[in-house]
């Protein structure tokens, strides 16, 4: 990481302070203001509370948060389109800014014409536009259509004109918000190739994105804003895990309150049911149970196993009622968690290479799986199984003991454990997963499956495209 600490302080800001009037019902013209003059009540939000922050001269600073947190308020007000409340703000040099999508740019002009009004409101005057006009045509790839109307091009076309201009204005400061995401991909690579390009010579970027890959590729510091205060700020790599480990907690804690909410409307329901003599009961053919011949692996706990607990008895077909202890389900009647309780995956937990709880593994590093189970009643066999997807719902990791020739010892009742399933390199590429856990017997009979129920983050700095992210060297040579 460059050290910045010797270079001069180009955006100032201090004690910023911005808040919105959210009106409940507001009056849109005089004859309403008068007829309804009780209207108008509005309660305040403040966006920003105090904001501290300073930029050195060649930092590229991205500023992260929730939605909400304050982050393209400070943007606009550093740009200028918005006023602070309070606080005071300076910046040293020419800024260029790229807030919204072709901001500046009016429909019924064409490519050409807006290239002028647009660069104009950077400050350049006709003959620096007229130095730099083929280079911003060249760049945005839009010399085809750069005498047709704007309203005509695509959403990409729309960013690539506006990326264009603002970057070729030689800005001493540019400000970016969200949208680097509009476009191909080899027009986002041109995007990131010209960042890098103004780092090096020196230019200050600020960048708000949710894009945590772009942040960790490009940026030099990272400011967390959480409610409209500075929250954390300091190398990326750190504040970008601490934040993704926040957002994954509170995820966990959403989906904990749904599946409650799910669990007590599904108990409703049932009661509902069984004062209703009409009502059919929901039964398992005890046939679906997955047997050991169909590999009662994670992937049962994630496949075949689902789609026999979840099967519905077919009309006016006799089905076997499994006697399941366990049974949990979802919002939408899926079963999330259901066996006998002969054994009872009574905690799961995620640990990382240094043996600590965490939401947050870094792709290479270890991962620790502890299943903590309790032996209710008396069993002949024991496997242990999870599996891991996606947010596609790809089946990423599929695996258990008896698969990997573990033998697990025979436990009386009564006793409590834990198993350890060790990832040696988690290599999953960069985004979110689920956990599903299982204990069951030799011959697929279900003791606890839980499915879904766990969830953590993978960090990588790699932008790999797929599932798997291996160990990959390049080592370039010259021949002849």
């Amino acid at each position: 990481m460059k050290d910045f600490s010797r270079q001069p302080v180009v955006i100032q800001v201090s004690g910023l302070k911005k808040s919105f009037r959210v009106y409940n019902d507001k009056s849109h013209t005089l004859k309403e203001r008068l007829i309804y003059w009780r209207r108008g009540k509005y309660a305040v939000h403040n966006v920003l509370r105090g904001i501290d922050l300073e930029v050195k001269k060649g930092e590229t600073v991205a500023l992260i948060g929730q939605n909400g947190s304050g982050k393209s308020t400070l943007l606009k007000i550093l740009t200028g389109i918005m006023y602070p409340d309070a606080g005071t703000i300076s910046i040293k040099g020419k800024v260029s800014s790229l807030l919204e999508l072709g901001a500046g740019f009016h429909p019924d002009f064409s490519g050409r014409e807006n290239i002028y009004n647009n660069a104009s409101i950077f400050g350049l005057s006709k003959k620096e536009i007229d130095k730099r006009y083929d280079r911003i045509v060249a760049f945005s790839e839009l010399a085809e259509f750069i005498d047709n109307p704007v309203r005509t091009y695509s959403s990409g076309m729309y960013m690539r004109l506006a990326f264009s201009v603002a970057i070729n204005v030689d800005a001493d400061v540019l400000l970016i918000d969200e949208i680097l995401a509009v476009g191909d991909a080899s027009f986002q690579k041109k995007c990131f190739d010209m960042i890098r390009l103004l780092k090096k010579q020196g230019v200050t970027i600020v960048l708000v994105t949710h894009d945590m890959g772009s942040v960790e590729r490009i940026c030099d510091r990272a400011v967390w804003l959480n409610e409209g205060v500075l929250h954390k700020q300091g190398k990326t790599r750190e504040i970008v895990d601490e934040y993704l480990l926040d957002m994954a907690e509170k995820s966990s804690i959403i989906e904990q309150k749904e599946k409650e909410i799910g669990t007590e409307q599904s108990k409703a329901k049932e009661l509902h049911q069984d004062h209703a003599p009409e009502a059919a009961p929901l039964a398992v053919s005890a046939e679906n149970i997955p047997s050991r011949g169909d590999t009662v692996s994670a992937e049962a706990v994630g496949e075949s196993a689902h789609a026999a607990a979840s099967a519905a008895p077919e009309k006016d077909k006799p089905t076997e009622e499994p006697g399941y202890k366990l049974l949990e389900k979802d919002e939408n009647g899926e079963k999330v968690r259901w066996g006998t309780g002969a054994v009872v995956l009574s905690d799961v937990e995620i640990r990382n290479s240094k043996n600590m709880p965490t939401g947050l593994i870094h792709s290479r590093d270890k991962m620790n799986i502890f299943l903590h189970f309790h032996v209710m009643k008396p069993i002949e066999s024991l496997i242990f199984g999870i599996a891991v997807k996606n947010t596609n719902g790809d089946l990423c990791i599929s695996t258990n003991s008896d698969i990997r020739r573990v033998e697990i010892p025979a436990y009386k009742v009564g006793a409590k454990g834990s198993m350890l399933i060790s990832i040696e390199h988690c290599d999953l590429s960069k985004g979110s997963y689920t956990l599903d856990v299982a204990a069951h017997s030799m011959e697929g009979l279900p003791y606890d499956y839980q499915l879904g129920k766990y969830s953590f983050q993978v960090s990588t700095s790699y932008e790999d495209v797929g599932i798997f992210v291996p160990s990959i060297s390049f080592q370039p040579s010259l021949e002849g």
